[in-house]
């Protein structure tokens, strides 16, 4: 059970009295972080184990002031034949 973290960094400034605002989209292999509305930063990954689908804060969680996780709809349609 091993925890393989990446870093990868890109500019993105804050006003002075602006917090962080993060959305993080997952799809399969394919993630996608846009910062405060202006700022996307999209990553492939490839992952070990498909069955294993989770999200880790790592860090002071103090800072986290709201999380919310939805389910995204496949845009693929299922066959009922």
């Amino acid at each position: 059970n091993s925890l393989v973290t990446l870093t990868q960094s890109i500019p993105h400034q804050l006003n002075p009295t602006e917090k962080l605002q993060l959305r993080i989209l997952f799809d399969a292999s394919v993630v996608e972080i846009i910062a405060n509305d202006r700022t996307s930063f999209t990553y492939r990954i490839y992952p070990s184990h498909l069955d294993r689908n989770q999200v880790r804060l790592l860090g002071d969680k103090r800072n986290v002031e709201r999380l919310a996780i939805w389910e995204m709809s496949s845009i693929w349609q299922i066959s009922q034949s």
